[in-house]
């Protein structure tokens, strides 16, 4: 027996057969983002008289958009990482709904300001 070769492989990328895979943090953020929007949403629906739901629905977007972008993040980020990491399946969940979000929002902002509220 030779002695083993160097990998080039970086230490992080690299499988540890004594840990199971963890679950990535951004796939995560994604995905309870979707959750907390999903959950603001149904608020602005009971808020729908009160003048808050022009906030609601603007913090609405914005989490959205963060979701969005941290699912996406968390994509390529699972792509690089085979072996150490999973949550595909949150991180894709989570922009599928946080684009939905997204949309509905937009289009009830549009509509608010074709109103003139």
């Amino acid at each position: 027996m030779g002695a083993e070769k160097p990998s080039r492989i970086p230490p992080q990328l690299r499988p540890d057969p004594g840990r199971g895979p963890t679950t990535n943090q951004l796939a995560k953020v994604s995905f309870f983002s979707a959750i907390g929007v999903t959950i603001a949403w149904g608020s602005l629906t009971v808020e729908a008289v009160n003048s808050s739901a022009d906030l609601i629905l603007f913090c609405v977007v914005l989490i959205s958009a963060f979701g969005a972008f941290c699912g996406h993040c968390a994509c390529v980020q699972l792509k690089r990482r085979k072996y150490n990491q999973e949550g595909i399946a949150m991180a894709v969940s989570g922009i599928i709904f946080c684009y939905i979000y997204l949309g509905l929002s937009g289009w009830i902002l549009w509509v608010m300001n074709l109103d003139g509220f």
